[in-house]
């Protein structure tokens, strides 16, 4: 039955390698840039707190704050793990290499003479000799300020122990009859300190083993974590709830980042509200203070407080992309991840939960507009309570053929009369994006008349056709405007029409102009004191010259609008 789970658990770990990887989020902004001075690949970090950090590389260099204290020459160093109180300090690498540190990591030394069994398990015959260990250290923990353990990856792992601060080292995983307390590839130690309590994890399945003794007698095996087979599985404990587990593998899919709530012996994929649970693979993982951190490949960041939701926490700018292959946990609050090319970030806000929440707005202003006249709205805007607030540079406006427009508020002038939607997309600084939008009815602009176009007023008289003709646009307080009169003769029998032979001018009821020869065009003037928006009359009178008999007058009147 146990064969098949895993069968299951590698077809969804290879379907997961065929879909993209995790949706892009916006940084929440909780990492600070971390000089670690060097550009070397850090592997490990161990993480006290402030002025406690230390870190080693894959070419072989231990780092405490930002300096350089030890080196292994040619030796990729794999993990590194100081005492509860600071004082010591172990790290470990390839080739069963080991430096040592007793005086809080300020200098190292080598530790040699650590003899295994030279079997794997198990093995046959069943006596074997002991000889120096040379497989790859990969991992260190410490279960108080002088108890250690550290495993090799190998078949029939090396489990080594130390009861006197790493000064010596005994074997407790290969037996002197070829047995093995655990017969498994292992990759990661863990300790429930002050006790002799010890968690492992080994590479294929992820399998995790458990001992209560210190592994005087051998392991109980749990449940399975994570499986990449090929990888190196890593496991963190909650020492506040031991009965909390994380494993990670470097493979990407949906179970690269899985938890347990008993101790071990179920796990589960976690739920990812800002990501796909597509994640890049997950090279270390770790808990403090009730926060889980797990990072790995592009830039992947997660956080975790409850063990079911995982919350997408990338860096920002440069470190975005960055591949993480170390993190630690000084508390609740503080964490720091490093990687390659010596990348190093910190926060103080390592539980901080992403803004997930979109804010939500109001578009206030004009109804009505006219087309071609631009008009000025306003988004009304508000992140949720504890968000991480609105970006400023976050505002875009459209309407359908209106030219785009950003800021806050803005200006749109409408092409044309209809009705339009207009709305703005805005978001927060976390980059949870939202829009709000309103409906304008743009009418088409009023005509413009010409300048100097002319309305004219005509009358018949016997014979003829008279015209009066004032300027069709209006006429401002004070200005003056041109009038004039014409006439046209009509060719009738018996016509007495000869011309008109004078025009008197008139503005309302007072005659202001004669003009006695034709053309009849004079320049008249609006009263400054005329009310804006009022009409004025104009008014001509023509005295008409006939063949015979008296001559006749016709008046003619017409109104021109004072602008407002």
């Amino acid at each position: 039955m146990k064969v098949d789970l895993r069968l299951i658990r590698l077809a969804v770990l290879v379907a997961g390698t065929l879909v993209a990887g995790p949706a892009a989020t916006a940084s929440a902004g909780i990492w600070t840039p971390t000089a670690s001075g060097t550009t070397e690949n850090i592997t490990a970090v161990d993480y006290q707190g402030e002025a406690k950090l230390w870190y080693t590389t894959a070419a072989g260099k231990i780092f405490k704050n930002g300096a350089q204290k030890g080196v292994a020459p040619g030796i990729a160093l794999n993990d590194i793990a100081m005492s509860p109180d600071g004082s010591k300090g172990i790290a470990v690498g390839d080739a069963g290499t080991m430096r040592r540190s007793i005086d809080g990591g300020e200098t190292w030394s080598s530790v040699t003479g650590i003899l295994t069994y030279d079997h794997t398990c198990p093995s046959t015959p069943a006596a074997a000799s002991t000889t120096p260990l040379n497989q790859n250290l990969v991992a260190v923990a410490w279960a108080d300020n002088t108890t250690a353990y550290a495993v090799a990856q190998a078949g029939g792992s090396p489990i080594i122990r130390t009861t006197n601060g790493g000064a010596t080292w005994t074997e407790i995983n290969r037996q002197s009859n070829s047995s093995c307390r655990i017969n498994d590839e292992l990759t990661d130690v863990k300790t429930i300190p002050g006790s002799n309590s010890v968690y492992f994890i080994g590479k294929s399945f992820g399998d995790v083993y458990f001992s209560a003794d210190g592994l005087a007698s051998s392991a109980a095996h749990r449940g399975e974590a994570v499986n990449c087979f090929t990888k190196r599985p890593r496991l963190a404990l909650d020492e506040a709830n031991p009965n909390r587990l994380v494993g990670v593998d470097q493979c990407p899919g949906s179970l690269s980042l899985e938890a347990s709530e008993d101790s071990g012996t179920a796990f589960s994929r976690f739920q990812y509200p800002n990501a796909s649970s597509d994640i890049p693979g997950q090279y270390d993982v770790a808990i403090g203070g009730g926060t889980m951190l797990s990072v790995g490949d592009g830039g992947s960041i997660f956080n975790s407080t409850d063990g079911r939701n995982a919350y997408a926490q990338p860096a920002d700018g440069v470190l975005a992309t960055k591949d993480w292959r170390a993190v630690d946990v000084a508390s609740a609050t503080q964490a720091v991840v490093a990687g390659v090319g010596g990348a190093m970030a910190q926060t103080t806000s390592a539980n901080a939960i992403p803004d997930l929440v979109a804010p939500a707005g109001t578009v206030t202003g004009p109804a009505t507009a006219t087309a071609g006249t631009p008009v000025t709205y306003t988004a009304n805007v508000a992140d949720n309570a504890g968000g991480t607030g609105i970006d400023p540079a976050g505002f875009a406006w459209s309407a359908t053929g209106v030219p785009a427009a950003s800021g806050n508020p803005a200006t749109l002038t409408f092409p044309s009369a209809g009705f339009y939607t207009v709305v703005v997309g805005f978001k927060d600084l976390a980059g949870n994006a939202a829009t709000a939008s309103m409906s304008v009815s743009v009418s088409a602009p009023p005509l413009v008349k010409p300048p100097n176009a002319v309305a004219t007023r005509t009358v018949s008289v016997p014979g003829a056709k008279i015209s009066l003709g004032v300027p069709s646009a209006c006429v401002k307080p004070g200005q003056t405007f041109t009038v004039t009169l014409t006439w046209q003769k009509q060719k009738r029998k018996g016509n007495r029409f000869v011309k008109v032979r004078r025009a008197d001018f008139s503005i309302g009821s007072r005659r202001v102009k004669i003009d006695r020869r034709a053309p009849f065009r004079q320049t008249l003037k609006v009263t400054a004191g005329t009310k804006a928006g009022s009409t004025v009359t104009v008014k001509a009178r023509a005295f008409i010259k006939v063949t015979r008999g008296k001559s006749p007058t016709k008046s003619i009147s017409t109104k021109i609008t004072v602008c407002g």
